[in-house]
């Protein structure tokens, strides 16, 4: 049930907040993924589904790419989400990738932990929400992320 909920967790948004980039150890990444091992892919297990997902290829997005981002709720479960917003050269990367993966699935990434692979249900691009799921992202992931990016 949860890779469904990509159609509502990375919807196109409208973001409300800026945010600027911080410069410290932590990394927040949307990266390349599959459930097929590519040569050179790393293997990690989605924490909401339990299987393994293949990681690989540069990110897609970093925390530097993040103009903007704000705590709000996911739509469908009213469950706690981050809507985000990115740079234009960042939303072109995105939209290229999920473009061309619809129903394959993406990693997000938080300080090189998986903590969501989302399935792609449609082309993403400047605005988007990473919710979690049907329970939303926990209260610590939520605050590491706004913290790494600065969102008010």
């Amino acid at each position: 049930m949860a890779r469904i909920t990509l159609l509502i967790a990375l919807s196109l948004l409208v973001v409300g907040c800026s945010a600027t980039p911080r410069t410290d150890s932590h990394t927040l990444e949307i990266r390349p993924a599959s459930y097929e091992q590519l040569p050179g892919s790393v293997a990690y297990t989605d924490p909401y589904e339990n299987k393994t997902i293949y990681v690989s290829g540069p990110p897609i997005i970093t925390n530097k790419d993040i103009t903007s981002a704000r705590r709000t709720k996911a739509q469908l479960y009213d469950a706690p989400a981050i809507e985000l917003e990115v740079t234009e050269e960042a939303g072109e990367r995105m939209l290229i990738y999920t473009k061309n993966n619809i129903q394959g699935t993406i990693a997000i990434m938080l300080d090189g932990e998986l903590i969501w692979s989302p399935t792609i249900m449609s082309g993403l691009s400047t605005h988007f929400v990473i919710n979690g799921g049907i329970e939303g992202l926990p209260p610590d992931q939520t605050q590491k992320i706004l913290s790494i990016i600065k969102a008010h």
